[in-house]
């Protein structure tokens, strides 16, 4: 866990360099929620997609702010909770 964390840590506001497509498009889906409370159940820009992470970015945004690098965090969480539940799952 701690090797996941470092090395999902490293650099997170220099890698990847800029704020792309995907990620920003989430992030605005994430912040127009956070701003108006409004929770969706199926997000039709950016051709479609479920708001699951969206909710998530927008409760990350409500604690830390809306900024990219808060966005980013939401992801780094995910993938640091996806270590032991992928363990775990391997290893029953």
């Amino acid at each position: 866990m701690l090797l996941a964390t470092a090395l999902r840590l490293w650099q997170l506001p220099l890698l990847p360099p800029g704020f792309w497509h995907d990620e920003a498009y989430n992030a605005m889906d994430a912040r127009w929620m956070w701003q108006h409370l409004a929770p969706q159940v199926f997000l039709v820009g950016n051709t479609g997609r479920e708001p699951l992470f969206s909710f998530l970015g927008a409760a990350l945004m409500a604690v830390l702010g809306a900024q990219p690098y808060t966005f980013r965090l939401t992801a780094v969480f995910l993938g640091i909770l996806t270590v032991p539940l992928l363990y775990r799952w391997l290893t029953t």
